[in-house]
């Protein structure tokens, strides 16, 4: 299966970010191209995707990304307990990611994540996550700092995201498909010398989605 996202940043207080040179409010601009396949054997779904970055405010930024990750369907562990459940519980994940502009300076990000989604009341659920985030080099390319081809923990990220399904409210015709609008909130936790060494920082943000 194919798809395509997009995401973008529109940021307030660019100026306060930047008061130098200051620049647009919108940061960030993403393409997301993905392939998916189910392998059954392991009760997993293999995504193989391709991101393009821009930065109107740093143009010399821009970039491009490919990656890989895995979606594995852990019911099979809880059978004991859940028999007749089919649906995974934690939802392991991982992901790779390369930027190819960095692919000389074998920088790499790496994560995995848990997560479970919970039916809170007719069309509404929420789904609380946890995520390990593993860098290689990754934020030394970013920051100017030296590389050392070295391989640390980056950050904890816990989420909570709440989902509404808007297809009953809007009556869409059941061949338009479904709608959705998604509010998430998020906490960063940077880890170890990443931190220590000025790489990134604690931090909470949040936002939302619309999905169709």
């Amino acid at each position: 299966m194919f798809t395509f996202g997009t995401w973008w940043e529109w940021y307030a207080q660019q100026k306060k970010l930047d008061p130098v040179k200051g620049g647009q409010n919108w940061q960030e601009l993403r393409y997301n191209l993905t392939w998916s396949y189910d392998l059954d054997a392991i009760a997993s779904t293999f995504h193989l995707g391709y991101i393009f970055y821009t930065y109107p405010n740093n143009k010399g930024w821009n970039t491009q990304e490919w990656w890989f990750g895995l979606d594995h369907n852990d019911a099979w562990m809880w059978k004991k307990w859940w028999p007749d459940n089919e649906e995974g519980v934690l939802n392991p994940t991982f992901r790779f990611y390369q930027d190819l502009r960095r692919a000389g300076a074998n920088t790499a990000w790496m994560e995995i994540g848990v997560s479970h989604e919970f039916q809170v009341c007719r069309n509404t659920t929420m789904t609380p996550s946890w995520t390990l985030g593993i860098d290689h080099d990754f934020y030394a390319e970013w920051t100017g700092m030296s590389r050392d081809n070295t391989t640390r923990f980056g950050n904890m990220l816990w989420g909570l995201d709440i989902t509404y399904d808007l297809t009953e409210r809007l009556a869409l015709p059941a061949n338009w498909g479904n709608m959705s609008l998604t509010g998430s909130i998020y906490f960063s936790d940077a880890l170890g010398n990443a931190e220590d060494d000025g790489a990134i920082q604690d931090e909470f943000y949040g936002g939302l989605a619309f999905g169709w």
